[in-house]
């Protein structure tokens, strides 16, 4: 079929292969010149076993698996560094998958009341007084929390095997002080 001399099927042949050539062109750069690398910067930092990226709803979701008795904040800030810093235009959440056994869980599934606890009412110092309480009636006592203007971070070791939790709150912590460095 033609149409002034020009043969609208050659035509249509050529449109579908440029945008065909155009989609996978950009998954190809998407995929080598942003997903990968940051996969691979992410997976160079210590304490990092494996990652994977999902996109799920139309963001990028990070998946991590960390070693063990690692130091999980700082770890967790470096890495949510790079996934702030990076190409990726919809990042969605870093996600730990925890490998630990289920006595862990269940001294997290007791000591959750307390950080939540701690969390609505602000009483800190009182929800790692007694966070330290539960982890030391348990058969661990190696755990760690910290606190920022984001979340609480914990992280309960066991033999073999760590359990961490962010837990996410919407409270800015405030430090008020006045001359002479006492709390106001």
């Amino acid at each position: 079929m033609e149409f002034k001399g020009v043969k609208i099927n050659i035509v249509v042949i050529v449109i579908l292969l440029v945008l065909i050539s155009f989609f996978v062109g950009q998954h190809f750069y998407k995929v080598y010149n942003i997903d990968k690398p940051i996969k691979e910067e992410i997976a160079g930092v210590d304490g990092v076993k494996e990652v994977e990226m999902v996109n799920k709803d139309g963001k990028m979701d990070m998946i991590l698996s960390l070693d063990p008795a690692i130091d999980f904040y700082h770890v967790y800030k470096e890495i949510e560094g790079i996934f702030a810093d990076s190409k990726i235009n919809d990042k969605g959440s870093i996600i730990i998958k925890n490998e630990s056994n289920s006595d862990l869980e269940n001294v997290y599934y007791r000591l959750h009341y307390a950080i939540y606890e701690g969390i609505k009412t602000n009483k800190f110092v009182t929800m790692e007084e007694n966070v330290a309480e539960i982890v030391e009636e348990s058969e661990f006592t190696d755990y760690k929390l910290w606190i920022d203007n984001e979340a609480v971070y914990f992280q309960l070791n066991g033999d073999k095997t760590s359990l961490y939790k962010k837990i996410p709150y919407n409270k800015t912590i405030t430090v008020h002080t006045e001359g002479g460095g006492s709390n106001g």
